[in-house]
């Protein structure tokens, strides 16, 4: 779908620098390298031109509905939070911390911003991406990553558009074994808009 990108050396300092000792930071680096190389993608090919920002951040309180469980490549724990309305399967986690970082096409790639950025407030059609990594993964096997694009992706801008990456450590090294099909349609509506002519 998605040429692999290395996004980790445009972020590796805001991010490591919140890191804690319980944090594996070759999992950050596999994670927003795959995650933001399809989420520029996205950006790459949206209908209109909106500001796009990523807001990226550590969750170390989850909730477990029922000790419910995403049952792909083996299972993995259920990625909720305490966020939104009521504790359900479906509420957002809440980060620890974030950084934020917006999409800039001219470069092609994400840059790192500062929280009052102008870039995050005063935009009538400003477009969010929000990815969650679970704190404490120095030390688990396996990781859940949930993302979410609000209200809706720069393909389909008015739709959300919510992704499970499903991260296990194989031989030393954190590979992407699982992604639940929440963006199959904004990927191919992204696809679609790649092949088209120029206008």
């Amino acid at each position: 779908m998605t040429t692999l990108q290395d996004h980790w050396s445009t972020l590796s300092q805001p991010v490591v620098a919140l890191l804690d000792d319980g944090d594996d930071t070759t999992l950050w680096e596999a994670a927003l390298n795959l995650i933001l190389s399809e989420a520029s993608f996205l950006a790459r090919h949206a209908i209109t031109q909106p500001a796009i920002v990523a807001t990226i951040g550590r969750c170390s309180h989850w909730l477990r509905p029922h000790q419910a469980r995403w049952t792909a490549d083996g299972g993995f724990a259920w990625p909720s939070g305490y966020g939104g309305v009521g504790y359900s399967r479906t509420g957002a986690p809440e980060f620890d911390w974030s950084i934020s970082a917006a999409w800039n096409s001219s470069a092609d790639n994400w840059q790192p911003i500062a929280s009052d950025s102008r870039e995050l407030h005063g935009k009538n059609k400003l477009l969010t991406f929000r990815v969650t990594i679970p704190a404490h993964t120095i030390q688990h096997r396996q990781a859940a990553i949930p993302t979410e694009w609000m209200p809706g992706s720069p393909v389909i801008p008015k739709r959300p558009c919510r992704q499970i990456y499903g991260f296990r450590q194989i031989e030393g090294s954190w590979q992407c074994t699982a992604t639940s099909d929440g963006g199959r349609q904004h990927y191919e509506q992204a696809s679609n808009r790649a092949h088209q002519p120029p206008s």
